[in-house]
């Protein structure tokens, strides 16, 4: 009961079945995005009808997912919640306030966003992308 009151005064909303918990990232606005590497595999690929060489999002398409993403507190309530896939996509990103960093997304639209001298950002959103990920 204490956690729900601290994570909802934090504007956190609580997760699901299907959803972990969800925080506003605290991120400045983006001021650009670039996408370095896509449609790769991390570990392997055990679904046949799994292509990740076809999962090849647009900077306009990353740019949208992270802008809607919010942070995942912690990755043992996404692990258990989120259904991950190995295709990957990930780049720089460059925020208005002049900062840079890394992020990484998979196709079912988890992800993470890491700055120097903060520690890595995990990310979701349930906001219905399209394609190339998956809704």
């Amino acid at each position: 009961m204490i956690l729900s009151l601290l994570m909802a005064a934090a504007g956190c909303t609580a997760g699901t079945e299907l959803t972990p918990p969800l925080c506003p990232t605290g991120l400045p606005a983006i001021r650009s995005v670039a996408v370095t590497r896509s449609g790769y595999a991390v570990g392997p690929v055990t679904d046949p009808s799994m292509r990740c060489s076809t999962f090849r999002p647009t900077v306009a398409q990353v740019r949208a997912y992270l802008t809607r993403a919010k942070r995942v507190p912690d990755f043992q309530s996404a692990d258990a919640t989120i259904d991950m896939v190995p295709c990957r996509a990930r780049g720089t990103i460059r925020f208005a306030d002049g900062r840079r960093g890394q992020w990484e997304v998979e196709q079912a639209r988890f992800g993470n966003v890491t700055v120097p001298g903060r520690p890595k950002m995990l990310l979701y959103t349930t906001a219905r992308l399209g394609r190339p990920f998956l809704d």
